[in-house]
């Protein structure tokens, strides 16, 4: 239904709010919101995802207990994603798999309160500086806007953008920045450099694609960004709704532009720990965990493909590349 030719950009929106509503009236119960937070983990671990960074993980100020007499308030809810996360840790732990989900996640949302009972993790919220610095709380701006193909407010002046605010209260990261490549002096502001890490930009490739942002992941501005010298990670949007995951993401990024490589997939990787919430220690332990999964990735690559290559790279069988491609 998302590409009937009568959903506008405006109806597919539309279409994806009403879901999302949806989907807030069938677990935004205890007990099935602890069951959702474990698939969600479960989910996590199967594609190999070993920190993450959630947004709106809490679906409003309050939920009922299971049998609807009492209510639990966002405070109530946090501790229930970090049992639930704790709890799978320790039996990872225990089976000697700890490394499957090391670290731990993390909630984005508005609220300073939060980040004083949880400082481990509430990792990040869209409030001011000046208030953070009064109670002595350190909570990086991950802005999510620019995912808009107009990106004006409604009218002509291009600098009524969101993405002028996140860029100008130094954002560490912004979510989808999707028409980031029409603002030339912003992406200025967002390039990497040796004494300027820039601004990260979240990926959402399948997300941009299912609400009309883009055809196709061939029309995804990405490949502009990562020229231009912006840091990049690639993340899932609504995977409950949406049906993607981290896996096909990556893959997204990989076949949408021929100058992608197992190089980039890398890079974009380890750009995934540089620019996320985790301590400098734990971002470390990440990078070494993942560059050893990767040598052990490459390796296995050589081992078994090989022989269809010769020593200067040319295809030595074609019929058995040609099975290559179709290997899931």
């Amino acid at each position: 239904m998302v590409y009937n030719p009568t959903h506008t950009v405006n109806r597919i929106w539309a279409r994806s709010n009403q879901a999302t509503r949806c989907f807030k009236g069938l677990v935004n119960y205890e007990k099935t919101y602890e069951w959702y937070i474990g698939q969600m983990i479960e989910s996590m671990i199967e594609q190999t995802a070993m920190d993450a960074e959630l947004r709106l993980m809490l679906l409003d100020t309050f939920m009922p207990i299971n049998d609807g007499q009492e209510k639990i308030y966002t405070a109530k809810q946090m501790q229930s994603i970090l049992d639930c996360g704790e709890g799978k840790r320790k039996e990872l732990r225990q089976k000697g798999e700890g490394k499957k989900f090391p670290f731990r996640l993390k909630e984005l949302m508005d609220c300073i309160e939060l980040k004083k009972k949880f400082p481990d993790v509430i990792c990040g919220a869209q409030i001011f500086q000046h208030k953070c610095r009064k109670e002595r709380l350190k909570i990086p701006f991950l802005f999510h806007t620019g995912e808009t193909l107009l990106d004006t407010g409604g009218t002509s002046d291009l600098k009524n953008s969101n993405l002028y605010d996140a860029v100008a209260l130094s954002s560490k990261r912004i979510g989808h920045g999707f028409s980031l490549m029409k603002h030339p002096e912003l992406i200025k502001r967002c390039i990497r450099t040796k004494g300027d890490p820039g601004i990260c930009i979240e990926l959402c490739p399948t997300s941009n694609e299912l609400l009309h942002l883009c055809r196709n992941v061939k029309e995804h501005p990405y490949p502009e960004l990562l020229a231009a010298g912006i840091p990049c990670t690639v993340n899932t949007d609504n995977p409950n709704l949406y049906g993607n995951s981290m896996s096909h993401e990556f893959y997204q990024v990989m076949v949408g532009s021929q100058r992608m490589s197992v190089h980039s997939w890398r890079q974009l990787a380890l750009w995934s720990f540089k620019y996320s919430c985790l301590d400098e220690k734990d971002k470390r332990e990440g990078k070494r965990i993942l560059m050893k999964d990767w040598e052990e990735f490459c390796g296995g690559v050589v081992e078994q493909f090989d022989h269809l290559f010769d020593v200067e790279g040319n295809t030595v069988n074609e019929t058995l590349v040609k099975e290559l491609y179709r290997l899931p």
